[in-house]
Protein backbone atom coordinates (compact mmCIF):
# COMPACT_ATOMS: atom_id res chain seq x y z
CA UNK A 1 0.00 0.00 0.00
CA UNK A 2 1.17 3.18 -1.12
CA UNK A 3 1.13 6.64 0.85
CA UNK A 4 -1.62 8.14 -1.36
CA UNK A 5 -3.45 4.62 -0.86
CA UNK A 6 -3.63 4.84 2.89
CA UNK A 7 -4.46 8.92 2.61
CA UNK A 8 -7.36 8.33 0.79
CA UNK A 9 -8.48 5.36 3.33
CA UNK A 10 -7.92 7.41 6.34
CA UNK A 11 -9.90 10.63 4.98
CA UNK A 12 -12.81 7.75 3.45
CA UNK A 13 -12.61 6.44 6.94
CA UNK A 14 -13.27 10.02 8.34
CA UNK A 15 -15.77 11.09 6.20
CA UNK A 16 -17.78 8.11 6.97
CA UNK A 17 -17.68 9.04 10.53
CA UNK A 18 -18.67 12.73 10.09
CA UNK A 19 -21.41 11.44 7.59
CA UNK A 20 -22.91 8.98 10.02
CA UNK A 21 -22.89 11.67 13.07
CA UNK A 22 -24.10 14.16 10.88
CA UNK A 23 -27.66 11.58 10.26
CA UNK A 24 -28.00 11.16 14.35
CA UNK A 25 -31.45 13.20 14.43
CA UNK A 26 -32.21 15.63 17.54
CA UNK A 27 -35.56 15.00 18.94
CA UNK A 28 -35.93 18.23 20.85
CA UNK A 29 -38.20 20.35 20.25
CA UNK A 30 -42.16 21.02 19.69
CA UNK A 31 -43.49 18.37 16.61
CA UNK A 32 -47.00 18.37 15.02
CA UNK A 33 -48.59 15.10 15.22
CA UNK A 34 -51.72 13.62 13.30
CA UNK A 35 -53.92 10.52 13.62
CA UNK A 36 -57.27 9.62 12.12
CA UNK A 37 -59.45 11.01 14.83
CA UNK A 38 -57.25 14.19 15.90
CA UNK A 39 -54.10 15.63 16.08
CA UNK A 40 -51.46 17.20 18.91
CA UNK A 41 -48.47 19.29 19.52
CA UNK A 42 -45.42 16.73 20.89
CA UNK A 43 -43.14 18.43 23.26
CA UNK A 44 -39.55 16.51 23.62
CA UNK A 45 -36.57 16.74 25.43
CA UNK A 46 -33.20 14.40 24.58
CA UNK A 47 -30.88 13.90 27.16
CA UNK A 48 -28.10 11.50 25.04
CA UNK A 49 -29.94 8.38 23.77
CA UNK A 50 -32.94 9.03 26.34
CA UNK A 51 -36.10 11.36 24.66
CA UNK A 52 -38.80 12.57 27.61
CA UNK A 53 -42.13 14.70 26.78
CA UNK A 54 -45.35 15.52 26.48
CA UNK A 55 -48.03 16.66 24.72
CA UNK A 56 -51.29 18.10 24.73
CA UNK A 57 -54.71 17.85 24.72
CA UNK A 58 -54.77 15.10 27.16
CA UNK A 59 -52.03 15.16 29.34
CA UNK A 60 -50.23 13.10 27.53
CA UNK A 61 -45.91 11.98 28.70
CA UNK A 62 -43.75 10.24 26.73
CA UNK A 63 -40.86 8.06 27.90
CA UNK A 64 -38.27 6.78 25.46
CA UNK A 65 -34.88 5.84 24.12
CA UNK A 66 -32.92 6.13 20.73
CA UNK A 67 -32.01 2.29 19.52
CA UNK A 68 -29.93 2.04 15.71
CA UNK A 69 -30.72 5.08 15.02
CA UNK A 70 -34.77 4.46 15.67
CA UNK A 71 -36.51 6.64 18.62
CA UNK A 72 -38.76 3.55 20.44
CA UNK A 73 -40.59 4.42 23.94
CA UNK A 74 -43.74 4.49 25.47
CA UNK A 75 -47.18 7.10 25.82
CA UNK A 76 -49.38 7.34 28.93
CA UNK A 77 -52.59 9.82 29.79
CA UNK A 78 -54.84 9.97 32.12
CA UNK A 79 -58.01 7.47 31.81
Amino acid sequence: MNIRHALFLITLSCGLTTATSALQIDYTGNWQTYWRTGSAVLTLEQDGDQVQGYYQPDNGSIAGSIEDGVLRGTWQQPG
